[in-house]
């Protein structure tokens, strides 16, 4: 049985990393790659990049193929960019192939000042009023917040 260390270094051999500064200007072009957010809903209220699908790690598997085609090139994120290697070598095995890491993740990005986006917040009472929308992903808390707004 691998350790941690081991998946990680295995994910790290087949898994390109891109940098911040090489990714931003990308993200203004035809082109540009699906940004793919892994962190945790109480990591992604205090940013994320502009336009990224925001699927937790932990839902990584099941919500995929539901939000992103594969022939799309994805550039997976999460706050340093250890479960963002992870993530993105079990994109590779779950057949998709233009997949990379974003070197240093949110963390980085933010150190150099990139764009980001805050999302709207929900108070407390309307997170329990609205709890049933909330578990929609195509709702979610940032979509409920714009509605009540």
């Amino acid at each position: 049985m691998p350790t941690f260390r081991q998946l990680l270094e295995q994910a790290r051999a087949v898994v390109p990393e891109v940098l911040p500064e090489a990714l931003s200007p990308r993200l203004r072009t035809d082109d540009a790659p699906v940004l793919l957010d892994v962190r945790e809903p109480d990591e992604t209220a205090e940013g994320h990049l502009p336009g990224a699908v925001l699927l937790p790690r932990g839902n990584l598997e099941l919500g995929i193929e539901r939000m992103v085609p594969r022939e799309r090139e994805i550039v997976v994120y999460c706050a340093s960019g250890v479960r963002s290697m992870l993530a993105a070598r079990t994109l590779f095995d779950l057949g998709y192939g233009r997949v990379s890491s974003l070197a240093g993740g949110f963390g980085r990005w933010s150190d150099l000042g990139l764009p980001r986006v805050r999302p709207a917040q929900l108070r407390p009472d309307q997170k329990e009023r609205y709890r049933r929308h909330l578990s929609l992903p195509e709702v979610g808390e940032a979509g409920q917040a714009q509605l009540a707004s």
